[in-house]
Order: C-alpha cells, then structure tokens, then sequence
C-alpha cells in the first residue's frame, strides 16, 4: 500500500461502472438503531379541560387533523418514519487509459465511488464523507472488519488527531494497512446522472470516488484483495460526539455494508456484461488484466500442452524451445526482459506477445517463428502467432495420462457490442 497513490479524475464514465452490490458483501453491520422521537405540540384551544393525549404516528405523509379536537389537549406524536440519508460503497470503475498523465500510465488503475447524502444522515447534518479502506488480510471479516474499519475517536493517525472537518482531504493511517481518505471537493461529480426511479436520486445524494493508481508496474495489485467501507462526518452534539473541534462537536457515520474485491474481479465484470464504452476499452481489460492474470496462473499448463503436442519425452531442443515459451510468459506478465505496460497492443488474445531469445542450447535462434511452425505442423493448423495457438489449441488438448481431461490457457473472450445503456448498467445480481 506504500506505493499507492491516490488521485481524483474531474469525470465519470458512467457505462464504466461496477454495482456494489453485484458482489457479495463481506460483512453485514448491524441493524440501525431506532430513530424514534417524540415531539409535543400544543394545540391552542378556547377553554381549558381535563387534559387527554392522543398519539399520532407520523409515517412519511401522515394525515393529521385537528377537527375532532375541540379541548386543550397535548398532542404526542410519534415520528417513527426513518431518516433516509446515508453513506455507502456504490460500486467500482476501471481506469483504461495508459497515456502519459492519466491514472492507468503506469499500471491498471481503478477507483472506488461512494455516495452520501446531501442532507443529513440520521437527522444530523452531514459535513464530509470518504472512505475507509485496507487489505482484506488485514481488516478481516465479521466483526474484526467492523471494529477494524472504523476511525478512532481519539489517536494519532498522522494528522495530529482524527479528521477534521474543518480541514479538507485528510488522510490517516488507522493500522498497518488499513487507512482513511476524508473526500476533497475535486472528488465530488457535479456531472453525475441516476434514472428517474433511482433510490438515491443526485438531487438528494453526492457521489464521490477514490482513484488507486501506481507510479510503477504492479502486476500484483491484478489480484489483491482490498476491503472498503465509506464513512461521513455529521454535526454532533455536547453528549453524542466523536471529537470536538474550534468548539464545534462532530460525530463519525459508517456505511452498513462493507465490501471485499480485486482488479480482477472488477474487469471481469465489466468485460462480461460489455459495460465498456468503446471496443478499445473492452480488450485493455482483456490484454491488460484478464489474461495477464490467466497466463500467469496456467503458464505451466500451457507449457504442458505444448510438450504434449510435440511428443517431448527428454531435455531436447524442442524442450528448449517450450522452456523459453514458458519463461517469455512470466516476463511478458511482469513487464521484464523487455517487455513494456506501455507497448501492450489493444488487439487480442495479446497478439503482440512473442517470445525472446534464449541461449538455452548454445545458440540463439527465432524460438518464438520456430516453436509456431513446429505447433503448427504438430497439430495441422496454421495459426499466425503464437498466441493463437494458444488460445486455440491448449484447451483442445488431453492432459498427458488423464484422458478426458484438457489444459486450460488463456482467458475466453467475449465478443464485443454495443447493447448496454444506462439502465443496464444499474441491473444488479439476485443475491
């Protein structure tokens, strides 16, 4: 987490986008508390009587009258109606841009959008929001994740204290990877859109995101496990605060859902469901981080099918040439050995790997124009990369002494089209 760096982009791409609730939540809280008030009214009447109480139950839009009262009575009513405001994980975007400047230069990038209310979250007026967020190694599940998300009342996080909400941006450490970013206002989007029956209209909610980009190539964050828990600072009062500042009282609100995800799981779900805007966009998913991380994960058994088809049974030349194949892959992966982040081309499957030179057997040949002849002549087909071998024929392929059974290479693609709006968008996953 020490080589992470956060930014704020100034627009949203609305297809782009990930549902929160799409993915399983790691960890209810608990049920909210009673919101119940009681509010007496006095109602001014002529003469005064014996006094009587009647109770109104105040729901969203009761219908109160007075016409049956004709003495002095207190009124007790009862408003039972919850206070709609909150703050919670909306959902996740993936960043695909890698020109110079943008939040995927280095390394794929992705953010997380959160939404608070405009208003006030259980009755108290909301002042900021952000978000709380760590390794899920280290924020754990159940009620570890609910203690382990939550600020302090009174540390030193590095700023001298908790957040305040007189100071915009502030960032904290709460444990070893675990931290808090209280939102700026250059991560807030004016320009943000809902559907008209949207529960959380952006006349009532404002969204905000956390963008997690790299300074480097991070293959490793493809697949890291980050947990996510969105907050808010709201008013609080003399005997209900969390801290107080320039004489002013402020309470923390927690968002009841907290969520578990990776890069990966991220763009397969968009990759998927064709949520991106442009055909460009849907195959940097694919080459950047979908099969990146397949071809990590099944580089042996790629290798295995390779020396399958090529009959191998020792340490031979073609046993080399399958070798090199296999250490290309995991420099291709790593960006090492000349392989460049920046140079991954947006076709696929990944057409612009090719193997590197190796002086395995004493010379240095075309392995990469020489192992695709020698597949293709093995298998009778006639592909033109040696990624399409792959693709193609590693799956087709008996694991030796298992019959019935195949290797699996890279990631199955999925065609591309242009089917789903913004009402798509927001389809979420039955739980």
């Amino acid at each position: 987490m020490e080589d992470m760096e956060i930014s704020f982009p100034e627009s949203l791409l609305r297809r782009n986008f990930v549902m929160a609730n799409t993915k399983k939540k790691t960890t209810p809280v608990a049920a909210k508390k009673d919101n119940t008030v009681e509010i007496p009214v006095v109602a001014a009447m002529t003469k005064a009587e014996p006094k009587k109480e009647a109770k109104v139950e105040d729901n969203f839009d009761p219908l109160v009258t007075t016409n049956a009262i004709d003495k002095d009575v207190n009124i007790l009513c009862t408003n039972t109606s919850e206070d709609l405001g909150d703050v919670e994980v909306q959902g996740y975007q993936m960043n695909v841009s890698n020109v110079k400047g943008a939040p995927a230069e280095f390394s794929p990038s992705f953010r997380v959008v959160c939404r608070v209310s405009k208003n006030t979250i259980k009755r108290r007026k909301v002042v900021k929001a952000g978000v709380i967020f760590g390794t899920a190694n280290a924020v754990g599940t159940g009620a570890d994740a609910v203690k382990n998300l939550t600020i302090p009342k009174s540390s030193n996080l590095g700023n001298d204290g908790t957040a305040g909400a007189e100071q915009e941006g502030v960032d904290g450490k709460i444990k070893d990877n675990i931290y808090y970013h209280e939102e700026t206002p250059g991560g807030y989007y004016g320009d943000w859109t809902t559907r008209e029956d949207d529960p959380h209209p952006h006349t009532h909610w404002d969204y905000y995101a956390l963008t997690f980009y790299a300074t480097s190539y991070m293959y490793g964050m493809l697949t890291q496990n980050l947990t996510y828990r969105a907050y808010a600072v709201v008013e609080g009062t003399d005997n209900n605060y969390d801290y107080q500042e320039n004489g002013k009282y402020y309470k923390y609100e927690y968002g009841n859902d907290i969520y578990t995800i990776n890069m990966y799981e991220i763009a397969r779900n968009l990759y998927e469901n064709q949520k991106m805007s442009t055909q460009t966009a849907h195959n940097y998913l694919y080459n950047n981080v979908l099969n990146i991380v397949n071809m990590d994960k099944n580089r042996l058994q790629i290798a295995n099918a390779m020396m399958v088809k090529l009959n191998i049974k020792s340490k031979d030349h073609n046993y080399n040439l399958v070798n090199a194949c296999y250490k290309s892959m995991y420099d291709y992966v790593h960006c090492l050995g000349g392989y460049k982040y920046s140079q991954r081309e947006s076709s696929v499957p990944n057409k612009d790997f090719a193997m590197k030179k190796y002086n395995t057997d004493g010379s240095i040949g075309n392995y990469n124009k020489e192992l695709l002849e020698k597949l293709n002549t093995a298998s009778g087909t006639s592909y033109d990369t040696l990624s399409q071998w792959i693709y193609y024929e590693v799956e087709k392929t008996e694991v030796n002494k298992s019959p019935g059974s195949y290797y699996t290479g890279y990631y199955r693609m999925s065609q591309y089209s242009w089917n789903n709006g913004i009402i798509t968008d927001y389809d979420v996953d039955e739980e």
